[in-house]
C-alpha cells in the first residue's frame, strides 16, 4: 500500500492506522480489498482521478463480513514515471448498508451509473 502511495498520503493513512491500532489489535481485526471496475477521468499534467469499485472482506472476533460495491475516488500523480495514490476520499459516507446475504453488506443506494466496464477508459498503466 506505502509503495504506491506518495509521501503525503503515506504519512496519513499511517497517522490514520496507527490511531486505530489499540482497536485492530483487541478485535483481531483483518481485511482484503479487491478492485473490481476503474473509471479513469481528468487525466493529464502528471495528474489523474479514478473512481474505483472494490469489495471489502474483513474478519475478526465479531466473525466475517463482506462489504460489496464500495466507491472510492482516488486522486493520483505521476512520481518518476509511476502513478502513485495522492488521496482517497470514500463516495459511500452517509449511505446506510443493507444486508444482502449473511456476512454481506452494501450500500442501500449507489450512485449515478457509471459508463460499463468495457466502454470506460482504463487507469493508466504504472
Amino acid at each position: 500500500m506505502l509503495a504506491l502511495s506518495t509521501g503525503a498520503f503515506a504519512s496519513e493513512y499511517e497517522r490514520a492506522v496507527g490511531a486505530l491500532a489499540s482497536l485492530i489489535d483487541q478485535t483481531k481485526a483483518t481485511s482484503e480489498a479487491t478492485a473490481g471496475d476503474v473509471f479513469v477521468g481528468n487525466l493529464g499534467d502528471g495528474k489523474a482521478s479514478a473512481i474505483v469499485v472494490i469489495e471489502i472482506r474483513a474478519n475478526g472476533v465479531g466473525g466475517p463480513r463482506v462489504s460489496v460495491d464500495n466507491y472510492v475516488d482516488l486522486s493520483l500523480v505521476k512520481v518518476e514515471g509511476e502513478w502513485k495514490v495522492d488521496g482517497v476520499r470514500n463516495l459511500n459516507l452517509g449511505v446506510a448498508g443493507g444486508a444482502t446475504s449473511p456476512g454481506r453488506t452494501g450500500p442501500a443506494a449507489q450512485p449515478t451509473p457509471a459508463p460499463t466496464a468495457s466502454t470506460a477508459p482504463r487507469a493508466p498503466a504504472p
